[in-house]
């Protein structure tokens, strides 16, 4: 169960029960030829790439923070930069 959680949720259960207590996230937003895109990265991998729609940045980030709301959200410009690099 344990590695399952990793692997698909990219936390152990005790951060899914804590709500990511301790966790920290940094995110990038970035263009690419399909619009905006918004990155995300843990200290243990990458957890997350939503594109913006309609110009409305705040809820692919409310996405990605949901269930994760004790963690700590940090933006970097640099999260997935090279990621989105490679993969556009």
């Amino acid at each position: 169960m344990h590695d399952l959680f990793i692997n698909l949720q990219h936390v152990t259960p005790g951060e899914y029960k804590s709500r990511g207590h301790g966790m920290e996230f940094r995110y990038g937003f970035h263009s690419t030829p399909f619009g905006d895109c918004l990155a995300v990265e843990s200290a243990r991998s990458s957890s997350g790439l939503l594109f913006v729609q309609n110009e409305d940045y705040d809820t692919p980030l409310a996405e990605q923070k949901r269930g994760r709301d004790h963690a700590r959200w940090t933006p970097d410009p640099n999260v997935g930069k090279d990621v989105i690099a490679h993969v556009f």
